[in-house]
């Protein structure tokens, strides 16, 4: 009989990232021989809010809608992202606060996980503690490629994540600072463990099949651009760095995942497929001449399907990008945000790359795998 899991994780925001991050630990947790469930947590919720989260404004969604920064593409990206939410996750009853949380009967369960994605990150979570699996003491917990995507956390939160993550059974992030915070900052009674992002930890090869990616090359050769300025400002870097990309590479064509307001779009005569499935957005990454991305989940499937790359990193302490680059042995691809006249250098050893890749993958599931045994077999 398999044992049952409880994950937390961040999967309703509309990105591609987030939804595909679930996807993989919910893959990687049955292939390891557990079912997993998902807990369908409202995340931003009337918490969230009440403690500095930006609560949407119907008057502003409507004078967006009449600029034309949002409209129907949006809505069909967010329509086909819940479609594969609805059909792919497994999903649990919903929760809509953390007392709903609480209240609940999570014995069924032999360990709840929390990962992957930004869930310690404290600009954007404001510490709720939901995900720092604090509605159940009773339950083992483990972290899985947990990221806080900043440097340091606020003093007045220091506290709230040494109480909640001290409970944790063991602890695994996704980037050197996270590491870095859980010894030196919070000071935990536990040794945590840089690890592949969940979309890492399945191949190239299993992605294709999982979503049925077709194998067929486009007619055109294209420069794939994925920009997202949420964390930082990765403009104008990104436009002069893929002006010199089409040089370089003898491209025409660029597609870009941003709607048809973006400077890429705007400024480079770009093709928008903004709103496209996700099968298709890894489709254009794997098939890309070079992929241009300020996205670490743009980085993470270009590194993952071997693709020349030019990761623009953020210079505010966010180092998730980086760590995974340099744990592959190709940050050259990387450029920081702000570098007058950078070299480029997307190609590397992808042979060598992907031996790396495979290697790290294999002791992380391991990881996974030891770690998941321990704690469900004291329970």
């Amino acid at each position: 009989m398999r044992l049952k899991v409880a994950l937390m994780t961040i999967f309703q925001v509309p990105n591609y990232g987030s939804v595909l991050q679930t996807f993989a630990t919910q893959a990687l947790l049955a292939k390891l021989g557990y079912d997993c469930t998902i807990i369908n947590y409202r995340y931003p919720n009337e918490w969230h809010y009440n403690n500095g989260f930006r609560r949407p404004s119907f008057l502003r969604s409507i004078i967006k809608k009449i600029a034309n920064l949002t409209g129907i593409h949006r809505q069909i990206l967010e329509n086909k992202l819940v479609n594969f939410r609805r059909s792919r996750l497994n999903l649990s009853r919903p929760y809509h606060d953390l007392d709903s949380l609480r209240k609940d009967d999570w014995s069924e369960y032999s360990a709840i996980i929390s990962g992957s994605d930004q869930l310690w990150n404290p600009i954007y979570l404001k510490g709720d503690s939901a995900f720092m699996l604090s509605f159940s003491n009773r339950i083992p917990k483990l972290a899985i490629a947990s990221s806080f995507a900043v440097k340091e956390i606020p003093a007045h939160l220091i506290e709230k994540y040494k109480r909640y993550l001290s409970q944790f059974s063991a602890i695994s992030v996704r980037e050197q600072n996270g590491a870095e915070i859980i010894t030196n900052t919070l000071s935990l009674d536990t040794t945590p463990k840089v690890i592949l992002d969940p979309t890492l930890l399945l191949s190239g090869d299993e992605w294709i099949n999982e979503l049925n990616i077709s194998s067929k090359p486009p007619k055109e050769r294209y420069i794939l651009m994925y920009i997202l300025s949420y964390a930082f400002n990765p403009y104008p870097d990104a436009i002069e760095i893929a002006a010199r990309l089409k040089d370089q590479y003898n491209c025409t064509r660029i597609i870009t995942f941003s709607n048809s307001n973006s400077p890429e779009v705007t400024e480079l005569g770009a093709e928008s497929l903004y709103g496209c499935s996700i099968d298709e957005f890894l489709y254009y990454i794997r098939h890309a001449e070079v992929v241009l991305t300020s996205s670490f989940h743009g980085t993470a499937y270009a590194a993952n399907f071997g693709r020349p790359l030019i990761s623009l990193t953020p210079s505010n302490g966010d180092d998730r990008q980086i760590t995974l680059l340099r744990s592959l042995a190709i940050e050259k691809c990387s450029v920081t945000v702000g570098t007058k006249n950078p070299v480029l250098d997307p190609e590397y050893d992808v042979v060598n790359e992907q031996t790396k890749l495979s290697e790290i993958r294999r002791k992380d599931l391991q990881w996974i795998n030891d770690n998941l045994q321990t704690i469900t077999s004291k329970k």
